[in-house]
């Protein structure tokens, strides 16, 4: 696989987990939330913000992975993903510090969102956009 390939297709995956994670919130948020957290949200209010920023923003950004490829801008889409899952991974760990007991989730999502982000970032650094 070339450079080019592997940067898609790394950005692609990345695009699609975002997608169906932002596609779940916008759903049935309640349900996710009790997954990941073991708890639903405890008020109308909140399930309207899971919706908006778990959802709206994780589809958001997906689609704007796909525009950048599309557009040959696979290696500013990857940069773009590297940075967002470490500010993700950043107050993940931020969380955890403070306020200690995360479940096995939330190291599960820890642990895939540094490694994407190490990812995205690395295959970033020799990416080459398509003409």
């Amino acid at each position: 696989m070339n450079r080019v390939t592997s940067a898609r297709a790394l950005l692609w995956t990345e695009a699609a987990l975002f997608a169906l994670f932002g596609v779940g919130f916008l759903v049935a948020p309640a349900a996710l939330a009790e997954v990941i957290t073991g708890a639903p949200p405890g008020a109308a209010s909140a399930a309207i913000d899971l919706r908006a920023t778990y959802g709206g923003l994780a589809l958001g950004l997906a689609l704007t992975w796909l525009l950048l490829d599309r557009a040959g801008h696979a290696r500013l889409g990857l940069m773009s993903a590297g940075m967002v899952l470490s500010c993700v991974a950043l107050g993940r760990i931020v969380g955890m510090i403070v306020e200690s007991s995360p479940n096995a989730f939330m190291w599960l999502l820890l642990i895939s969102e540094v490694v994407f982000a190490g990812l995205s970032l690395g295959v970033a650094r020799t990416a080459v956009d398509s003409p």
